[in-house]
């Protein structure tokens, strides 16, 4: 009965940590969009190159805190899911697997989210600029 008290607490930790995960993830994703829409939406922010590059380069800014923020979390998470599955619930039983996506796949997955939203952003702006001198 202990062991399984002890898995039941261990789990509650890594639900609590799954938790600050998502957290970071939906704060970056709120910050992106926003990002996209101001440069989509704003006629202002792409009347020349500089504006959208300031906005990219706070952008990277927010971009390289929220990746550390991210993996110190993703690996918190990653070195309790490894302890968890060590776990025996009886003298026989262990949980085969336990864990989210993998460090490594996570930091993948932002680095690549994060250079599709900048080179996008910019993009977006560039054919605008031009498209803007056309009709001048």
């Amino acid at each position: 009965m202990e062991n399984l008290e002890l898995v039941l607490n261990a789990v509650s930790v890594y639900q609590a940590q799954i938790d600050q995960v998502d957290k970071i993830w939906n704060y970056f994703s709120v910050v992106s969009l926003t990002v996209v829409g101001i440069i989509l939406n704003s006629d202002k922010a792409v009347r020349t190159i500089k504006e959208p590059l300031i906005i990219i380069g706070a952008y990277l800014i927010f971009c390289f805190k929220n990746h550390d923020a991210l993996l110190k979390y993703q690996e918190q998470l990653d070195q309790l899911g490894k302890l968890i599955t060590k776990l025996k619930i009886t003298n026989a039983e262990a949980l085969s697997s336990f864990g989210a996506a993998g460090v490594d796949e996570s930091q993948r997955a932002h680095i690549l989210f994060t250079i599709a939203v900048c080179a996008g952003s910019l993009l977006t702006a560039w054919i605008r600029i031009r498209n803007h001198k056309k009709t001048i």
